[in-house]
């Protein structure tokens, strides 16, 4: 009976204890409130949007990756949106140009495994960084886009002569026939195959034409690692659903799992992409979020990039994962993009 008598004054004490110190807390909290103020959700999500968009900054502002010469930009690993945001104000700023009249002459493409409602005037394709398919969207994605852009310039140059006067008489003369043509031909409608000699034509035409013009985009910004904390849609399944999978899925989560080797193989597909995808004479900034420096295989990513582009420079911003050593966040600044004939990317990665 002693015993449970001592057990209970000493829970009893202990209790007092932290009572007396949860109204220290308290009292001090009540006269300054700012102290020991807990951060709130959206405070972490917006400190690490403001610190993602800063380091693209500093890149910036260290090699002046964004000039006159940069027009279409593709982000990989786009979601929340941080450096899309910056890119289309770099855009507009250099080119002078209107966030409603931003598509007329540049173009933003994010890509990113995650759904994120990017900003107004740039598109998104979800994806996986590693499937062909992936790959090939992203490829055609640009490539209807400068057809788009052709389309449309050359309707700008035929401006001036539509507005004639004997223009428009003729257009519209011409305009009312073909009215009542179809209105007579209205009661004979049928299904009809396309020839396969016509749809042949127009891919020929179409692949002619895009070998006239460059399509690929002058910049890609790769910022592919851990996700980001969800910042919205959390009442439906459409942005919940990826990162439950990215977690659950084993395929998926190793950014989470095994941030250092993932770093590493998630750089290596944003490589082969960009190998397809940019332009030559274009830059690549690619991030790795955490990774070892003395891993072997950072080595061979380094000479990897040598092969693709004729100048890389390793960059870090000088901040160390939880304040670990063995760890850092390395960005490689890689520059004037070979011609496509200058390397083979399937002996590179042994396909």
């Amino acid at each position: 009976m002693i015993c449970v008598q001592r057990i209970h004054v000493r829970l009893l004490s202990r209790s007092l204890v932290r009572f007396a110190r949860g109204s220290e807390i308290g009292n001090e909290r009540i006269k300054n409130p700012s102290t020991n103020k807990a951060t709130t959700r959206q405070q972490r999500i917006d400190a690490i949007n403001m610190r993602t968009q800063s380091k693209l900054f500093k890149v910036d502002n260290e090699f002046a990756i964004f000039d006159h010469s940069v027009q279409k930009v593709l982000d990989l690993g786009c979601v929340p949106g941080n450096w899309m945001a910056y890119s289309k104000f770099r855009l507009c700023q250099l080119h002078n140009l209107q966030e409603e009249n931003f598509n007329e002459k540049c173009h933003i493409l994010g890509f990113d495994l995650l759904f994120g409602t990017p900003p107004p005037g740039v598109s998104l394709i979800q994806g996986n960084i590693f499937s062909k398919m992936a790959h090939e969207n992203i490829l055609t994605h640009f490539k209807e886009i400068a057809l788009r852009d052709l389309d449309r310039n050359t309707k700008i140059e035929e401006t001036d002569f539509n507005d004639l006067y004997y223009y428009k008489e003729q257009h519209e003369t011409a305009l009312e026939q073909e009215i009542d043509r179809l209105a007579k031909n209205m009661g004979r409608l049928s299904v009809v195959d396309i020839p396969a000699e016509v749809v042949h034509q127009g891919k020929l035409k179409r692949n002619q034409l895009l070998q006239s013009i460059e399509y690929r985009p002058d910049l890609i910004l790769s910022d592919l690692g851990k996700p980001f904390m969800q910042q919205d849609g959390f009442f439906n399944q459409t942005n919940s659903r990826p990162y439950q999978r990215y977690h659950l899925n084993d395929s998926l989560n190793r950014p989470t799992h095994e941030p250092l080797k993932s770093s590493i193989d998630l750089a290596d597909a944003s490589l082969f992409l960009c190998g397809n995808v940019l332009k030559p004479k274009g830059t690549m900034v690619l991030r790795l979020a955490r990774v070892s420096p003395s891993d072997p295989e950072l080595s061979l990513l380094h000479s990897r990039l040598e092969s693709v582009f004729g100048t890389v420079t390793k960059w870090s911003n000088e901040t160390k994962i939880k304040d670990n050593v063995d760890e850092d966040e390395i960005f490689f600044i890689c520059k004037d993009k070979r011609k496509d004939s200058e390397f083979d990317l399937k002996k590179m990665f042994y396909l």
